[in-house]
């Protein structure tokens, strides 16, 4: 992802954080990547053909 790329401010619960904090340890990735592997996850779920068009 570049600086270029739409941003947004994001309120979550703090279960829902602590969840994404852990999961980018894990991972060895960002918290913003573990973000985006969510909705893309999700995206494919609900329509694979969207989900495979994103970058």
């Amino acid at each position: 992802m570049a600086i270029t790329d739409p941003q947004f401010k994001l309120r979550l619960p703090p279960d829902a954080k602590a969840f994404i904090e852990a999961e980018a340890k894990t991972n060895a990735s960002s918290q913003t990547s573990e973000v985006v592997r969510a909705i893309r996850e999700r995206m494919k779920a609900c329509s694979p053909e969207v989900a495979d068009n994103a970058n």
